[in-house]
């Protein structure tokens, strides 16, 4: 009897201390992040300087509440950061994020504006779900800025561009969120 007990408890040990393990080989992993300026609008320009962005996103962002019918792409840029390794990523002309990997898939984010400090967020990511900061511009539109996870490219692999051509300023923002 004694040993029937003995068995499950070495189990349980083995099985919460892999999974100790996994969580600390974790919290050293390196962290990409995939970041999106993108501008919001209900205008549909004619010969729009920024493509659209793809219509994965799009149903996202809409399912997300927000309100505009169409959304464009300024710049695209990833980043890989080491455990506790801080980075900035120029997004356009305005707009600035100070990144850094806090262990376990968590991130902060620094959004700047103009060069003014406009939030910080500090928060998980996960390859399926979004972090999607956002504020207001002229004109009834506004800038997002959307970040996730993705998986490194292999050596050798064909990055997206970085940034998009015409990757100019997004319409001036506001600090606000």
């Amino acid at each position: 009897m004694k040993r029937l007990l003995s068995v499950p408890l070495w189990l349980a040990l083995a099985t919460l201390g892999a999974g100790l393990c996994v969580e600390a080989a974790r919290a050293g992993e390196p962290l990409t992040l995939q970041a999106q300026l993108v501008w919001a609008t209900d205008e549909r320009p004619t010969a729009p300087k920024h493509p659209p962005v793809d219509p994965d996103l799009e149903a996202k962002l809409k399912n997300c509440a927000f309100r505009w019918t169409n959304y464009f792409e300024i710049s695209r840029l990833q980043v890989t950061l080491a455990d506790g390794e801080t980075n900035s990523l120029q997004m356009s002309k305005r707009c600035r994020l100070g990144l850094k990997n806090l262990g376990n898939d968590h991130v902060e984010v620094k959004l700047f504006g103009q060069e003014k400090l406009v939030s910080t967020h500090r928060q998980r990511v996960a390859a399926d779900r979004l972090l999607v900061l956002a504020g207001n511009a002229d004109n009834q539109t506004a800038w997002l800025v959307v970040i996730k996870k993705i998986q490194p490219q292999a050596p050798g692999a064909k990055a997206d561009p970085q940034p998009l051509p015409n990757a100019g300023s997004p319409p001036p923002a506001t600090a606000t969120q």
